[in-house]
């Protein structure tokens, strides 16, 4: 009933954007990213993809199914160290995106061997990664077995506390189409069905009374944080104990001057290119022929790539020459940007929000503000600031108020919140 309830929601938030956003025929409506025969936002070839990341032509409409699984001998240890003693699966899921359409989605599934010495059935973590970038060769479960995604420095702590990981690409990342980066609902739901599946993938050994717990940083706590929101709604039966959101991007509007012009400026073209991929925009009526470039570019790169993106004014990406956030204050954009916005729903469970003051990519404030919003919502929700030098610094100090977190939370102890402490 509760899952009908939120597609109902779904349907009527279709409704209230209809008058802002440009009807679009039945017949005009592209594939969804992550179904069979799905296209990038500008028309981008993408590269040939293993077919384990090809989605069949009718995906499940439960989310949470296990389409297909193979183990990834080394995912986790990629060096054969043997530092730990893990199992760990690749999947592909399925999920429902903002539109409705159910998709296909990859990700990594990771269970100890050794056994759980907590009380209960082994905990879950459900990790929502970092930015990756957009291209498929991007997608977390491709780049841990390669040594090449930074998120096992954080998941390999988690595994040694005996936890399981479940880890999302996210729609469109992995699979076909273009990644709908930032996208609240999506990556919401995909963080929170990729648990579900984990739950029911064949010798995982994990069980439907497992505590969950839900952590991310920056993008992965933007989706992290939109998880929180939706678990009570849209995965009522996961038993989530607590989240943990790191450096969260709680209001796009807010942060699109933050990097416009600047050293991280790709991240303004990856949410850009995301909500168009989200929503259906025609990137045509929007960009210019500059822009649509590089905007292609944008689709083929992943976060190493930082670099060759780095400092462009997005005046020179949009055909009124005018800069991204005075165009996001415009529609169909400040409907797209208002529904996106992380804040206006109170988790269910105890939430921390950690965040170092010093980060220049997504600001302390929008931490700060997201906490007043939660607490103001009845949201029992504790803010963390931390001294990490930069955004990229603050993963440290998160990681390390993530186990404590978790280790509280999965124990059943009492959760006090700082919503009367001034920041």
């Amino acid at each position: 009933m509760r899952l009908a309830r939120e597609l109902a929601c779904l349907a009527v938030s279709a409704i209230t954007l209809a008058g802002t956003i440009p009807p679009t025929s039945a017949a005009e409506i592209p594939p969804a990213p992550g179904t069979a025969g799905a296209k990038t936002v500008t028309g981008t070839t993408e590269q040939k993809r293993p077919a384990f990341y090809e989605p069949p032509k009718d995906v499940p409409r439960t989310p949470g199914r296990v389409i297909r699984s193979e183990y990834a001998s080394r995912q986790i240890d990629p060096l054969r160290v043997g530092a730990l003693s893990s199992k760990a699966n690749r999947v592909l899921y399925s999920s429902v995106d903002r539109t409705g359409a159910p998709v296909a989605v990859s990700g990594l599934v990771v269970v100890p061997t050794s056994a759980w010495k907590g009380p209960g059935p082994r905990p879950i973590v459900t990790y929502a990664p970092v930015t990756q970038g957009m291209a498929d060769r991007c997608a977390p479960s491709r780049r841990a077995a390669r040594f090449m995604a930074f998120e096992e420095l954080f998941y390999w702590n988690l595994l040694r506390d005996g936890y399981a990981v479940a880890m999302t690409d996210y729609q469109g990342l992995g699979t076909p189409g273009t990644h709908t980066y930032m996208n609240r609902i999506s990556q919401g739901r995909a963080v929170l069905d990729i648990a579900r599946a984990a739950i029911s993938l064949p010798g995982s050994g994990l069980s439907p009374d497992s505590p969950v717990g839900i952590v991310g940083y920056s993008q992965g706590g933007g989706a992290a944080a939109a998880a929180a929101e939706l678990a009570s709604s849209w995965a009522p039966e996961l038993k989530v104990k607590g989240a943990s959101v790191g450096a969260p991007p709680a209001d796009l509007g807010q942060l699109a001057n933050v990097v416009d012009s600047k050293q991280d400026s790709m991240f303004m073209m990856y949410a850009l290119t995301g909500l168009m991929s989200g929503y259906r925009i025609d990137p045509k009526k929007h960009l210019s022929e500059a822009g649509e470039k590089m905007l292609g570019r944008v689709e083929n790169s992943c976060l190493g790539d930082k670099y060759s993106f780095a400092k462009v004014s997005s005046r020179t990406l949009l055909k009124n020459g005018k800069p991204l956030a005075e165009h996001f204050d415009r529609e169909p954009f400040a409907s797209i940007l208002a529904e996106n916005r992380i804040g206006k729903r109170a988790p269910a469970m105890p939430v921390q929000i950690n965040h170092s003051r010093k980060d220049e990519t997504i600001p302390f404030s929008s931490g700060k503000t997201l906490h007043r919003q939660w607490c103001q919502a009845g949201a029992k929700v504790a803010l963390n600031p931390n001294g990490g030098l930069s955004h990229a610094l603050g993963l440290a100090p998160h990681t390390t108020q993530t186990r404590s977190f978790f280790t509280q939370m999965f124990a059943g102890a009492a959760f006090t919140d700082n919503c009367g402490k001034k920041f």
